[in-house]
């Protein structure tokens, strides 16, 4: 049986892949009040926060009950997708 600090340390590591997508905003933050061509609302950053979380968790599920790394990559690889291209519908709407 795991010890608990062993097991706060593996959760500790899920849920910093669940948040790491979150850092992927400071891009347009910054590039907002220099640049002209990014014309981000807040209502984007909820938007992309919201959709950034999703599939940070949809990993985090991903890898708590998947055993087989291929199984992993591929669901992994599923959500990334899903979520890229979500992302261009949002932008762009092309549907």
């Amino acid at each position: 049986m795991p010890r608990m600090d062993e097991m706060n340390s593996t959760q500790s590591i899920h849920w910093g892949w669940a948040t790491l997508p979150q850092l992927l905003l400071l891009i347009p933050l910054i590039a907002s009040p220099i640049s002209n061509e990014v014309d981000w609302s807040a209502a984007d950053f909820a938007v992309a926060s919201l959709l950034l979380a999703c599939v940070g968790t949809g990993c985090v599920l991903v890898m708590r009950t998947r055993s087989k790394p291929i199984s992993m990559t591929f669901a992994g690889a599923i959500l990334s997708l899903g979520a890229v291209f979500l992302w261009i519908e949002l932008a762009v709407g092309l549907l």
